[in-house]
């Protein structure tokens, strides 16, 4: 378990987490930029510039409408629909061509 230690006691950093987010000193969409900054610095060697960053997040809600989708629609379990002409699938190839893009920099 993390802790966060004090002259007097460790403290779980869940706790200090919580605290942080309950007292407005950081926003949850701050935690979520922090993550995504702390990733693409482990993941590519290189801190990465806001404009990366705001595309990241708009192929983050774009990964979430594919994840929903998934689970919302019976009809993606057939083989078959892949070739069809739905939103799902349109949706999907522009976030592979886009993530493509993305890790081509």
């Amino acid at each position: 378990m993390l802790t966060f230690e004090t002259s007097n006691a460790q403290i779980p950093i869940t706790t200090v987490v919580s605290f942080i987010l309950l007292q407005g000193i950081i926003t949850m969409d701050d935690l979520i930029l922090l993550t995504f900054r702390m990733l693409m610095k482990f993941t590519y060697g290189r801190d990465i510039s806001e404009v990366e960053l705001h595309e990241l997040i708009e192929l983050r809600a774009l990964v979430g409408t594919l994840i929903a989708d998934t689970f919302t629609n019976p009809l993606v379990k057939f083989p078959l629909y892949k070739y069809m002409p739905t939103n799902t699938n349109r949706r999907l190839a522009e976030f592979e061509q886009r993530w493509v893009q993305f890790n081509k920099r």
